[in-house]
């Protein structure tokens, strides 16, 4: 009741954003005023790929109506200059829907992923059987692994982490 309200008081417009690489046109992206959405404009890093650093222009949106779309995507060398101009109403280029994950960074994450439970599985096995003391109230137990709970106070902390867990 109160949304129907709001949006006949206030006047929707087009969103739209000009993108250039080095003063050429890579798109124009807009969400039209009868839809609601986000539009973004992405440069991003991406390290240590198996091909090297990447460095990718990615202008996409996601809307109420028409769904995830990209509209833009390129590669940008060091040097390149990136232009974004927010547009008043008018026409805009037609998306792609899109549901997409760069081959690069899925390997990427898939290595991440690889390392970290290899990670896991060697502190489970050197921490297994250890005698340890709870960095809380000191109480000393045998570990069961890598994760472990003082029977004393509860206190639920990693063996790996001797100072209790690591601040994020």
């Amino acid at each position: 009741m109160h949304r129907r309200y709001f949006e006949t008081i206030i006047e929707r417009h087009e969103v739209r954003f000009k993108v250039l690489v080095n003063s050429q046109r890579l798109c124009i992206a807009g969400i039209s005023s009868t839809d609601q959405g986000v539009l973004n404009a992405d440069l991003s890093l991406v390290t240590k790929t198996p091909n090297g650093d990447k460095c990718e222009m990615l202008v996409h949106s996601s809307q109420m109506a028409a769904g995830c779309l990209t509209f833009a995507m390129k590669s940008i060398e060091v040097g390149d200059e990136v232009t974004i101009r927010a547009l008043s109403d008018g026409e805009f280029d037609t998306g792609q829907p899109t549901y997409y994950l760069d081959p690069d960074l899925a390997v990427s994450l898939e290595q991440v992923a690889r390392e970290q439970l290899s990670d896991f599985n060697e502190a489970e096995e050197k921490f297994a059987n250890a005698e340890r003391a709870c960095p809380r109230c000191a109480t000393k137990f045998v570990s069961i692994g890598n994760h472990g709970q003082c029977p004393s106070c509860g206190f639920i902390f990693l063996a790996s982490h001797p100072e209790g867990d690591q601040p994020w």
